[in-house]
């Protein structure tokens, strides 16, 4: 019963690692497209907004640690989170546990 058991967690495993490839694989494409004007210009405020703010907080004496980054950036919808973080990387290093502009 044990082994019977073991198997369909398993499976349930395999399940979930399947769809959350399947799901990198549709964000992978969906930003390879060419996204609605909507969509694009809110990103592109995003990104303007995210440079702006780590600009400003380097100015201060050195870049935001990920907290305070999440913290100022808690109006963006977990539905972006993808989007925010490939921004943050596009634009940004972290250094000594500081994201400082690239």
């Amino acid at each position: 019963a044990a082994a019977a058991g073991s198997g369909a967690m398993m499976s349930s495993s395999s399940a979930l690692l399947a769809n959350l490839q399947q799901k990198r694989m549709q964000i992978a494409s969906s930003s390879q497209q060419e996204e609605p004007d909507a969509d694009s210009k809110k990103n592109s405020e995003l990104l303007l907004r995210l440079r702006k703010y780590l600009r400003r907080r380097a100015s201060n004496g050195g870049g935001p640690t990920t907290r305070e980054l999440l913290k100022e950036f808690k109006d963006v919808p977990d539905s972006d989170a993808a989007v925010f973080r490939k921004m943050l990387k596009s634009v940004a290093v972290i250094k000594n546990g500081q994201w400082i502009l690239r």
